[in-house]
């Protein structure tokens, strides 16, 4: 191999002097590093996926539909071995031919967090063929609550930079990466923190049907079921609870684990309106009465979150049949057009 980098090319590197870097005071004290990416660190925590994305494609932010990760400038995603040449094996990396996202000649990069997480982790590695500091600094909106500094060998010797914080502290929401190399990240993993995954469990929706040159309608009880094409996976949250154990003592609060489980697709709503429509003769006097079902169909997103006590989330046992439904119907008519509102309603399953 004669080139003396990763990806083959040397790049200007860019240093944002406009990225303001806070210094770490007082760290939490529940701030811990997680030195390598083993069975417990992997079971507990959600990767984000960017294998779907195809090589070479610029990456502003990355998402698994439930935690999105924003970074401050635009990715490139390459991949191990054929256009980022090295990176370390198991157990200081989860696979030694990872895809990855390229800094693009930057030495530094922030991620935001949509989803504030107890756990958050990636993997690094310097495009030049020699070791380099890097330090990750994670915050919680705007003051840190710790960081991580290793020194990290581009070739063969990507490391993982992942830390826990628990419940006495607030959560990650943003991590700032620092070097004086341009570098790639991946296996990006995170465990959120349960209060900002709630959902709103009611969806609205509106429905059209446009009608025929009437004289008047007669609307019966309008029905509705959810077609729904949704997917499901288990995650885990943590979240602080507090715990009444004795009587007249006052409560402890525990940090405890919970298991999610995320629904993300569409459902289609499908409406049914029995009508007697009378139509109106411009020809003679009479009126022709028409009794037949109207039919409304509306597409819906659905991005929900339920939880369940750690362990015990399986998709495979979830009917989706039981999970929709249509409730709070109403409608307004405007001349020939009939409006039809309400709402999906998500039964999340029982524990």
């Amino acid at each position: 191999m004669n080139t003396q980098n990763n990806t083959g090319v040397v790049r200007p590197l860019k240093r944002d002097e406009n990225i303001l870097i806070p210094q770490v005071g007082d760290p939490c004290p529940s701030f811990n590093q997680i030195s390598q990416p083993d069975a417990a660190y992997q079971s507990s925590t959600t990767k984000i996926d960017i294998s779907g994305i195809p090589e070479f494609t610029d990456v502003s932010s990355t998402s698994d539909g439930i935690q999105t990760i924003t970074f401050n400038s635009p990715m490139v995603r390459l991949q191990v071995p054929s256009s980022w040449f090295t990176w370390s094996s198991p157990p200081f990396s989860e696979d030694p031919t990872p895809p990855v996202l390229y800094t693009q000649g930057a030495t530094i990069l922030t991620m935001t967090l949509s989803i504030p997480s107890r756990i958050f982790g990636f993997e690094i590695e310097p495009n030049p063929f020699a070791p380099f500091e890097f330090t990750a600094l994670f915050l919680s909106k705007g003051i840190p609550v710790g960081s991580i500094t290793q020194t990290v060998d581009g070739q063969s010797g990507a490391q993982l930079f992942a830390a826990e914080i628990d419940c006495t502290c607030p959560a990650i929401d943003e991590v700032v990466i620092t070097s004086s190399v341009d570098f790639a990240i991946a296996q990006v993993r995170y465990t959120p923190d349960c209060t900002f995954q709630c959902t709103d469990q009611l969806i609205p929706f509106t429905c059209t049907v446009e009608l025929p040159s009437i004289c008047d309608i007669t609307l019966g009880k309008i029905t509705g079921f959810v077609c729904s094409d949704i997917d499901c996976f288990v995650g885990q949250c943590q979240t602080e609870v507090e715990l009444d154990i004795c009587p007249n003592e006052p409560p402890i609060s525990c940090c405890v684990t919970l298991d999610t489980l995320n629904f993300t697709g569409t459902a289609e709503v499908i409406l049914n309106i029995p009508a007697k429509i009378r139509v109106c003769d411009p020809c003679g006097d009479s009126n022709l009465v028409l009794c037949k079902d109207l039919m409304c169909i509306q597409a819906v997103k659905i991005a929900q979150t339920c939880f369940a006590c750690a362990g015990t989330a399986d998709c495979d046992l979830i009917g989706p049949c039981d999970l929709l439904s249509v409730t709070d119907l109403s409608t307004t008519q405007d001349g020939n057009q009939l409006t039809i509102t309400g709402f999906v309603k998500f039964n999340c399953p029982k524990s």
